[in-house]
């Protein structure tokens, strides 16, 4: 779009990439769910995360078929799903803003909780620093415009391989993330994500069963609270070599520095 940069007392026009985000209202059986502030990019992918993450299905499998249709104040996405599940305390037709956290929950016991997640659970804080490092090369949207929220699931294996989905709203980029794995039917060893880790984040990587959410910012305490509830580890303030854990079992060479360290300090002491 057309915009004016100002430089001091200088002005002039220029052409810049702004976010788009439009309303996508997700509708699940003829049954509006919520509405959406996001990104139009990777809609089903979204559709099928925000419905595994809700609870609103259990198996991507459920859902048989998705349908678009474009409207002038923004896009419906219309999910023909088998055995929908009814979840207590949702309310249809939510609006949720790209910044929304418990969208759609009209009473707090409606919160979900994820169930712990199995253990014990191994990882390494060199392989999430470069998963970091990487996902922060692999967000073109977000270099573009600026504005976007970029998640990625770190999968097993080497060489170290993400996948990869941007929007305006960190909990959609994360629905899109947990959608995609579910329909290419891969499993992660961790979320990454470039915001804060607040509780819905902490609660969606659990119920994707997902081991390990690392953030660039910082966690909230119902995060931290929630990540040890779920034996979910949680990293926070991931930049260049730092970062802080929460939440989770110390990283195998986080172990391995320590008893290295130790062994030296044995090493020292008179005999």
């Amino acid at each position: 779009m057309k915009v004016w940069r100002l430089q001091g007392r200088q002005g002039q026009p220029r052409e810049e990439m702004v976010a788009e985000e439009v309303p996508v209202g997700l509708i699940f059986n003829g049954q509006p769910q919520v509405v959406l502030m996001a990104t139009p990019r990777d809609l089903d992918d979204l559709a099928v995360g925000h419905a595994l993450s809700e609870g609103l299905i259990d198996d991507p499998e459920q859902l048989q078929s998705i349908e678009t249709l474009q409207r002038p104040e923004g896009l419906l996405h219309h999910c023909a799903v088998r055995g929908l599940n009814a979840v207590e305390g949702a309310r249809s037709e939510a609006l949720a803003g790209s910044g929304c956290g418990l969208c759609g929950v009209q009473a707090l016991q409606a919160i979900r909780r994820p169930p712990p997640l199995p253990q014990p659970f191994y990882w390494t804080a060199r392989r999430i620093r470069a998963g970091m490092r990487a996902l922060a090369a692999a967000q073109p949207l977000n270099q573009a415009s600026g504005g976007l929220h970029a998640a990625a699931a770190l999968l097993p294996g080497e060489p170290l391989r993400l996948l990869v989905r941007e929007d305006v709203g960190r909990h959609n980029a994360v629905d899109k993330v947990i959608g995609a794995l579910a329909r290419a039917q891969w499993r992660a060893e961790a979320m990454l994500v470039t915001s804060r880790a607040s509780f819905e984040l902490v609660q969606k990587t659990a119920a994707a069963h997902i081991p390990l959410l690392a953030a660039v910012s910082a966690p909230t305490s119902a995060a931290v609270a929630l990540a040890q509830d779920c034996q979910l580890s949680l990293l926070a303030f991931v930049r260049g070599q730092r970062m802080t854990r929460y939440a989770g079992p110390p990283a195998d060479d986080e172990l391995a520095s320590a008893a290295a360290t130790h062994d030296r300090c044995d090493s020292t002491e008179p005999s």
